[in-house]
């Protein structure tokens, strides 16, 4: 059991699709699968990180075919392996991250440059951030293009799988309650945690946020409060 645990936070920097319709008998059955496709809404809400909100496709529309670790880009360079974090950092004035979950996207804005309730120049017309932010990604779902690069989703099912020949029984039992019991709450408000190593000899885990939780005031709190209380109680 791990009783004295170091923890730290490092803030790296970091398919095809399968489009789901619903399925509605009769003669009009065609046309709302229709319409269903052409209309997907987009969810907003916001984070414990006022730079940083959290968006959902609200039809259950998966943004990332596969639970597991979310993906992060820091710039456009980092984006160049995914149209829609390309699109977003392109499109979007002032963005400063894109994290990719199954279930969501978390853009972060760089709020000396750009607010949340500032007006842009959009394909769709004048709107703000926010709203650009929902057309865009909605715009890229309902196309069908892929949201990452096949070989990306590759690499991801293998960090999914999380096996390493070089782990032990500790450091793969730190990996399954990071997945199972961590994860799945931070990714509630919109970040993501990552094992990068773990010291035996000092019992210092390090690990990486991304996400909302880059750069926001509570990550110490969530890290030195709920991550360790949970390693240290499972493990």
């Amino acid at each position: 059991m791990l009783r004295h645990l170091s923890l730290r936070a490092t803030l790296l920097s970091r398919h095809s699709r399968k489009r789901r319709l619903l399925s509605f008998p009769g003669p009009h059955g065609n046309w709302v699968a229709e319409f269903a496709r052409k209309h997907m809404a987009v969810l907003v809400q916001t984070t414990p990180n006022p730079s940083a909100r959290q968006f959902s496709p609200a039809d259950g529309e998966m943004v990332l075919q596969s639970p597991g670790p979310a993906l992060d880009y820091r710039s456009m360079y980092e984006a160049s392996e995914s149209p829609l974090a390309k699109m977003l950092f392109s499109v979007i004035p002032g963005v400063s991250g894109v994290t990719l979950a199954q279930h969501f996207v978390t853009v972060s804005l760089d709020l000396n440059a750009v607010t949340w309730e500032d007006e842009v120049a959009h394909p769709g017309g004048v709107c703000t951030v926010d709203v650009a932010v929902e057309r865009t990604i909605d715009s890229l779902l309902r196309s069908g293009s892929p949201v990452i690069d096949e070989a990306v989703e590759t690499r991801r099912l293998d960090a999914i799988a999380g096996i390493d020949s070089d782990d032990d029984e500790t450091v793969l039992q730190i990996k399954q309650v990071l997945e199972t019991h961590v994860r799945p709450n931070v990714q509630m408000d919109g970040g993501d945690v990552e094992y990068v190593s773990f010291d035996h000899e000092r019992g210092h885990l390090v690990l990486r946020l991304v996400g909302a939780c880059v750069a926001c005031a509570s990550s110490t709190v969530t890290v030195r409060g709920m991550i360790k209380n949970v390693i240290c109680h499972y493990i």
